[in-house]
């Protein structure tokens, strides 16, 4: 499967560069554990989420970067099952040209 990714950063990048490198190998794990693919890209958003918020928990981080934050758009693609999964949060959204005409994937 390929997985592509959109983090768009608010008030500051922190959010969206953690997010951007989490992502995948959440995703990789929540997939091996079983679920399907749409169930899992949710599974993903939350488990990212609650990551950042331990990391800002930590102590690790700026004060700049405490209150930025991100939107998220993951599309899942099956080349071998030609199909395509989409989930977002925030108001990042996808649109799919099909012969021409836009058709909405995500929804905020």
């Amino acid at each position: 499967m390929d997985l592509w990714g959109i983090f768009d950063g608010h008030a500051g990048s922190a959010a969206s560069k953690f997010s951007a490198k989490e992502f995948g190998q959440v995703l990789k794990g929540i997939l091996e554990g079983g679920s399907n693919p749409l169930d899992a890209i949710g599974k993903s958003f939350k488990e990212v989420n609650e990551r950042y918020r331990k990391y800002l928990e930590s102590g690790e981080v700026s004060s700049l970067e405490k209150h930025c934050g991100t939107t998220g758009l993951a599309i899942l693609v099956d080349r071998n099952g030609k199909k395509m999964y989409c989930g977002n949060v925030g108001d990042t959204r996808a649109v799919l040209n099909r012969g021409g005409k836009a058709v909405r994937l995500s929804f905020d």
